[in-house]
């Protein structure tokens, strides 16, 4: 018989593909150190009223031409504007290609909403 190692095996986690660490900010969690940074501007943005409304991984259905729901995406956050309109916003470090389409399918299934999306810069 071979000894199992000590410690529960059910809680190990994987490890990020691009090395992002989780972050766990005002009890939300974050995917990215990055991500919680892009939090922490917009909550300050709402703190002066340039926005009313802030919510986190706020989920949308993508639809196809024929109208039917093809998938879902999960903005990192939506903003709401105090005229009332929205915009949607996205942390990127990295754009990967399902990310790329699914941009597209929201631009189109939402016209109204912008797709405004915060770049990672690299460290050199």
């Amino acid at each position: 018989m071979i000894p199992l190692p000590e410690g529960d095996l059910t809680k190990r986690r994987r490890k990020n593909k691009y090395g992002a660490k989780r972050v766990i900010l005002d009890g939300i969690r974050f995917d990215s150190q990055f991500e919680s940074e892009v939090y922490l501007e917009l909550k300050a943005r709402l703190k002066n009223g340039e926005i009313v409304g802030l919510h986190c991984h706020r989920p949308f259905n993508l639809y196809g031409s024929d109208g039917r729901v093809v998938c879902t995406h999960e903005v990192d956050f939506l903003c709401v504007m105090p005229d009332g309109t929205q915009e949607a916003h996205e942390a990127k470090g990295a754009s990967q290609a399902l990310w790329k389409l699914k941009r597209k399918l929201f631009e189109a299934s939402y016209p109204k909403i912008p797709y405004i999306v915060h770049y990672k810069r690299k460290r050199r």
